[in-house]
């Protein structure tokens, strides 16, 4: 569990992968943030304590698409503090206190367990 400050702020490191194999990308699928409308995004999520953010991204990928991969280099480190960005679409109205620090890592793709699912043409 972290510490949180009790002005209403939480600040989140995350970390997430591009793996990419014959010009595909691999990518998550769902329903967030709005559950109405199926989107994709790189797959990916919160850092756990004691964990590296390299190993963040390969586990997260694992347990979203079910895809083995080994992160190499940061690729990017993006920043969203959720106040600042009112009316962009990834910030919930419920989380304007949110502060997300999020790394990219390129990854190799080493294992599938299932095959990787392409959405129709």
């Amino acid at each position: 569990m972290t510490d949180q400050p009790s002005n209403g702020t939480y600040l989140r490191n995350a970390a997430s992968a591009l793996a990419v194999r014959d010009e595909h990308v691999l990518l998550a699928r769902g329903t967030w943030p709005d559950p109405h409308i199926q989107t994709y995004w790189l797959p990916g999520g919160g850092q756990q304590p004691g964990e590296t953010l390299a190993a963040c991204a390969e586990r997260e990928v694992l347990e979203e698409t079910g895809v083995r991969v080994k992160a190499g280099p940061m690729l990017i480190l993006r920043e969203h503090i959720a106040g600042n960005h009112p009316d962009s679409p990834i910030t919930i109205p419920s989380e304007t206190g949110h502060h997300r620090v999020e790394a990219v890592f390129w990854c190799d793709i080493l294992h599938e367990s299932r095959p990787a699912r392409r959405p129709p043409p």
